[in-house]
């Protein structure tokens, strides 16, 4: 599956459940006056669908997600206080809705937050380092490529290779691992091999050995992509 319709994917199985939960709330409140507290319980309720719907949501256009179990701490907490908050106001506890209504935007003001720190979390810098690495990584790729398409028909199965590599390393998320560090590297290594073998190639060089280097960058890169 590409990316693209993996993104399709999770945005039409999110409208799926959002459509649910919208139509369940006509059935339920057909011609009734809703009542502040009942107004309070279908808000918390959205809310609480698209908390529980988040990593759906944004790892569908941001990727990895950077402290998975920050996340899901965050989510757990939220849903439990919203239920809380809601059967206190159903059960008259909360005398005035308007606290509750404003603690449930703090909530999730928070859990916004939240949101962000687990999926950019670290310093600005840190993240534009691994940014510019990845970078470095596809621009050499496309460099590399560039010379590759210089070379005979023979290395078209080369080249196609090259092309998938280089659509990889497009979608590769900034990690600060030192497992991703390591990958990086012997990318980075094995990409200037292959600009030699280019440089050899133009000199009637062995393709075999081109070949078994691709094969290498393709295990490099799927490793890169897994973590």
């Amino acid at each position: 599956m590409t990316r693209s319709q993996s993104i399709l994917l999770r945005l039409v199985l999110f409208v799926l459940g959002a459509s649910i939960i919208t139509l369940i709330f006509f059935l339920s409140t057909k011609n009734t006056e809703l009542s502040m507290v009942s107004r309070f319980t279908w808000i918390s309720i959205s809310l609480m669908y698209l908390v529980l719907c988040s990593p759906l949501v944004f790892f569908s256009f941001v990727g990895k997600v950077g402290s998975f179990a920050m996340l899901l701490t965050g989510i757990g907490l939220y849903i439990i206080i919203s239920i809380v908050l809601v059967i206190l106001a159903n059960v008259g506890v909360v005398v005035e809705i308007g606290i509750a209504f404003i603690a449930q935007a703090i909530l999730f003001v928070f859990f916004a937050a939240l949101v962000y720190v687990a999926y950019f979390g670290g310093s600005g810098t840190g993240r534009a380092e691994r940014l510019a690495s990845i970078k470095k990584l596809q621009s050499l790729a496309a460099a590399v490529d560039l010379k590759i398409s210089d070379l005979p028909n023979e290395y078209s199965i080369v080249h196609s290779s090259l092309n998938q590599i280089i659509e990889d390393l497009r979608y590769l998320t900034p990690l600060k691992s030192k497992r991703s560090v390591e990958l990086e590297d012997k990318i980075m290594d094995n990409l200037h091999f292959l600009g030699q073998y280019c440089d050899s190639a133009m000199l009637g060089g062995n393709i075999s050995a081109f070949e078994r280097e691709i094969k290498n960058l393709q295990a490099l890169v799927r490793q890169r992509k897994a973590l």
